[in-house]
């Protein structure tokens, strides 16, 4: 099976973003989740059109730690801004490495440990104000109790408000 049959295999049974690139790092193919989230204009075009503006720094620092590995290396996963023609941003975690032969496997997705965190704490603050709210609820009922309390007291002593 050629390499690229077998990225058009992975591609078809990953969850991730999967983009060949060529040697000067052109979008040469990219997986469905890849087209449908970035659009079909991804193909032939560099994948420094893909970084954001505000990321192509950190992008060109990927790109440049990609070109130095070895053929039996990755590069761990960065943390890049895409930028999603039908969309909003997408910060994504892409990891790369270089493919057999010529050219270089790009994958990406799940969630980059940034998203994660956020997601993680913002869980934290969910449990922690549902915690709030329950015993709100409860202080609130030992109120209602109360004022219900004097309500009968008063009209049980027929006392006149002032």
């Amino acid at each position: 099976m050629s390499s690229l049959s077998q990225c058009n295999m992975l591609g078809r049974l990953s969850n991730e973003l999967i983009l060949v690139c060529d040697d000067d790092l052109v979008v040469r193919e990219a997986n469905g989740l890849a087209v449908q989230t970035l659009g079909t204009a991804i193909i032939d075009h560099s994948l420094f059109d893909l970084f954001s503006p505000a990321a192509q720094g950190k992008g060109t620092a990927f790109v440049a730690e990609l070109q130095r590995l070895s053929a039996d290396q990755i590069t761990p996963t960065w943390e890049l801004m895409l930028d999603v023609p039908h969309g909003n941003k997408l910060l994504i975690g892409i990891r790369g490495g270089k493919l057999p032969g010529r050219g270089w496997l790009i994958m990406g997705g799940g969630e980059p440990s940034g998203i994660s965190n956020l997601y993680h704490e913002v869980l934290a603050l969910n449990i922690e104000l549902t915690t709030l709210i329950r015993k709100l609820s409860r202080e609130q009922t030992v109120l209602n109790d109360r004022i219900q309390r004097l309500l009968d007291l008063q009209e049980q002593y027929n006392v006149q408000p002032h």
